[in-house]
């Protein structure tokens, strides 16, 4: 019976051929027009604490990216090995989108064949950086923690083609550390003699300099935590001991507009502990305003006995209202949201492909005899002295 009263109805014989010819023309249109990846990656190295290092950003971007849903993208994400990148890489079409963390295997992708294949290319910086080392490359976009980074970029790189985005590590769930204790100590989360003598004697042991002075101040009150290379271990070693008041103080410290540890802050804030912070890039303490006391690092002491002074209670509330705050103010998606992430998908994965054309590719700023023609990338080698988490 017609769905349609009082309209007349004709049939028309179509050959089963045609009919098959159809069916394939549609699936190969639809095919065009979806089944496109969103990947996320990142390479452990030969480094295996990396990816607990880099584990607030990556949860962050997965959380911000497994938001994204279309009917027509699959997101997936993966921590690959040296000898992994390639093959997976290869997996890539015109129309994906492939997001890079982290300078573990940044070598080990090739870059320029996923530019000329039109794939949307993304690396997220978690260094700090003195120049923009990889405009050259050709990649399309490049990611930031810090806004630090992401002016020296901006001021550096001019005319280069890449968009650059401020996507700080954001609040995640995690348990929550207690404030019970009477008399807490002032904890330190990271090895405090790390050296940047690469620089020169006068950078050499900045970090252990600024700490033995903050000890001198305040005996048998300050604690080193080092060592903690998963989750499971850092969560224990925090809880158990009632770490709940950190001090974070730059690699370089002393020296002004050093970019903020965002991850190690990130993580202590989302822990819900109280951070007193060196201060740091003016941008970058300001995204951290009323979350973080940032005051120099002779005055540190001081601003921790005055926390250590409140009684459990008041200190808890105190902390609880700040991870609160944070939780609001770097929720994954928002943050996302605001850097344009979303708007940035849609444009790409809405754009119709066309065989034999690459989009969103932007040349690299060097010959293709040094590499991008065979698919391959020389990364700039990443100088000790510049990694300042």
């Amino acid at each position: 019976m017609s769905a349609t009263r009082g309209a007349s109805v004709s049939l028309r014989y179509v050959s089963p051929w045609r009919m098959l010819g159809a069916i394939l023309a549609c699936a190969v249109t639809s095919a065009r027009a979806g089944n496109r990846t969103l990947l996320l990656a990142m390479s452990a190295g030969a480094w295996p604490v990396g990816p607990f290092m880099f584990e607030p950003a990556m949860s962050t971007l997965r959380a911000g990216l497994e938001a994204y849903a279309r009917p027509n993208v699959r997101f997936a994400h993966a921590i690959l090995s040296r000898d992994q990148i390639a093959e997976k890489a290869a997996t890539l079409r015109p129309g994906d989108a492939l997001v890079w963390l982290g300078f573990h295997g940044l070598e080990h992708v090739p870059w320029g064949a996923l530019i000329r294949r039109g794939v949307r290319t993304v690396y997220y910086e978690t260094e700090p950086i003195q120049r923009c080392r990889y405009a050259r490359l050709g990649i399309a976009e490049q990611w930031h923690y810090s806004w630090r980074n992401l002016d020296i970029c901006r001021q550096s790189g001019p005319g280069s083609g890449m968009t650059h985005r401020y996507v700080p590590p954001g609040a995640l769930r995690t348990p929550t550390v207690s404030h019970a204790a009477k008399s807490p100590a002032l904890t330190f989360l990271g090895n405090s003699r790390l050296s940047l003598g690469l620089r020169g004697p006068a950078w050499k042991h900045l970090r252990l300099k600024c700490l033995r002075r903050i000890r001198a101040r305040l005996p048998g009150r300050v604690v080193d935590v080092q060592g903690l290379w998963n989750e499971s271990a850092f969560a224990r070693h925090l809880l158990e001991g009632q770490h709940s008041i950190f001090v974070n103080v730059h690699k370089a410290c002393g020296v002004s507009n050093q970019p903020l540890e965002a991850f190690r802050i990130s993580k202590l804030l989302n822990y819900g502990a109280l951070v007193v912070s060196e201060r740091g890039y003016a941008r970058d303490e300001a995204e951290y305003a009323q979350l973080v006391d940032f005051t120099d690092p002779a005055d540190i002491p001081e601003r921790f006995l005055r926390y250590a002074a409140m009684g459990p209670t008041e200190r808890a509330a105190l902390a609880e209202g700040r991870a609160g705050d944070f939780a609001r103010r770097f929720e994954p998606v928002a943050l996302l949201a605001g850097a344009g992430v979303y708007e940035m998908l849609d444009e790409h994965f809405a754009r119709p492909l066309q065989p034999g054309k690459a989009r969103n590719a932007t040349a690299p700023a060097k010959p293709a005899a040094e590499g991008a023609a065979a698919g391959t990338s020389e990364v700039p080698a990443l100088q000790t002295a510049e990694v300042l988490r």
